[in-house]
């Protein structure tokens, strides 16, 4: 059979007046779906079908078969292959020659022969965040609030799923520029996207760019009166003014740090509502190695030492950097500092010793990008690296001697800042060469 329908659908579905009943299910289908029904079983020729099930069953759709939950939706599509989504609970797909694909919320998985002559499985793929809250907020009918809540539970389930947060902050902020108009519902979104901020930014470059522009919206709508009067800070003893009429974009008031717990107290006089943003700095030595994410540990390895056990003028080092992560991240920079005068070996200019960096070794299956060689640092970037260990060796000649200190060697995953490694440097002593 076929039918012809309304080109009014979102996400793969039509709305549920384009729809038939079979198989203790409701089957909603797309424009141009074409269905057959062949020995009792059904067969998606082409095109789009959303299931909502009401009573467990097997779909077999012709050489595989689909195990469907009650009460959960399910998208399939067989475009120039077989698509099956899972939009809301878990699903089963297995193929005749035994093949099986479990799939739960927010997943889909691809039957790359659609034929189904031998019904060869893609790997699990995740559905874009902001496409599968769009389909399944229609489903469900959830409010915002109740997306949030979702989204949360879901990004529970899914640790893995690396795009969850940034889309999230995408949904939340495209719905306070599409809402601005209602007052008490922005300032409700407002108040959300402000606190999924860490450090005074949101995780990802295109979460932290639509909350500028999300920011700049809601004041032209809601915060038109300009900012006049003074705003006044106090903490412990000190209070600073800030004159709205000679810093018209603002400024800073800083404060030294007191010996113990005092107050800190802000007050505006006169009109607008400015914003504040309060911040402290503490130059704190690291004593311990700190992991966030990345842990690190460095060798010192002589190549060329003229005194065993000391450090002399001339000698060439291999530093080892062995690392672990703990999870998958893309961008990830390792930085490690030198001593003072000593150079980095392996770039090929002057004074440059192949020789002596034929021993380094690069372990491990993260994919470094490119390596800075500077007088201070040695930086690889690396365009992804997966959950685990991986090691990075490099070389270097010692060319000043005295006692060296150096910040600590750090480990940061670029566009997720929370996720970092430290771990500090001891005092590095070099001799004078005899």
């Amino acid at each position: 059979m076929s039918q012809n329908f309304k080109k009014d659908c979102y996400f793969g579905t039509v709305k549920k007046y384009e729809q038939f009943n079979q198989e203790n299910a409701k089957y909603y289908l797309g424009v141009k779906t074409v269905l057959g029904n062949k020995d009792g079983k059904l067969t998606l020729f082409d095109g789009e079908m959303l299931v909502e099930v009401e009573q467990e069953f097997n779909l077999k759709i012709g050489l595989i078969e689909v195990k469907l939950t009650p009460g959960e939706y399910y998208f399939f599509d067989s475009a120039d292959k077989i698509t099956v989504r899972c939009l809301s609970g878990m699903a089963e797909v297995r193929s005749k020659n035994g093949n099986l694909k479990q799939i739960t919320e927010g997943f889909e998985v691809h039957i790359d022969d659609k034929e189904f002559s031998e019904s060869t499985f893609s790997s699990l793929r995740v559905i874009p965040l902001e496409s599968h809250l769009l389909s399944y907020s229609k489903l469900k009918k959830l409010n915002s609030s109740q997306i949030v809540a979702y989204a949360k539970k879901f990004k529970a389930k899914h640790k893995n799923y690396v795009a969850w947060l940034e889309d999230l902050n995408h949904t939340l902020i495209e719905r306070m520029i599409a809402e601005e108009k209602k007052e008490k519902a922005d300032a409700e979104q407002r108040k959300k996207m402000i606190e999924r901020q860490k450090k005074g930014h949101w995780d990802l470059t295109l979460a932290n760019a639509w909350g500028v522009l999300a920011v700049e919206k809601f004041a032209a709508a809601f915060e038109k009166e300009n900012v006049t009067g003074t705003t006044s800070a106090s903490y412990a003893s000190q209070t600073k003014n800030l004159d709205w009429v000679k810093q018209v974009k603002g400024g800073e008031l800083a404060f030294s740090w007191q010996p113990r717990t005092e107050n800190f107290t802000v007050k505006h006089t006169g009109g607008g509502k400015p914003w504040m943003t309060l911040q402290s700095f503490a130059a704190i030595p690291l004593k311990n190695a700190l992991s966030s994410g990345y842990r690190i540990q460095k060798t010192w390895i002589p190549v060329e030492q003229k005194t065993k056990g000391a450090w002399t003028r001339g000698d060439v080092v291999k530093v080892r950097l062995e690392m672990d992560a703990q999870t998958d991240r893309s961008w990830v920079v390792v930085q490690d500092p030198i001593p003072a005068g000593a150079s980095i070996l392996g770039s090929g200019l002057g004074r440059d010793s192949q020789l002596s960096t034929q021993g380094e070794e690069q372990k491990g299956r993260a994919d470094l990008a490119f390596v800075e060689r500077s007088f201070e640092n040695y930086r690889a970037y690396y365009q992804y690296v997966p959950k685990g260990a991986w090691t990075l060796e490099y070389t270097i000649r010692l060319n000043q001697n005295g006692v060296l200190q150096m910040p600590a060697t750090r480990v940061e995953a670029m566009y997720s800042p929370e996720l970092f490694g430290e771990s500090p440097n001891s005092d590095f002593k070099i001799v004078e060469s005899d």
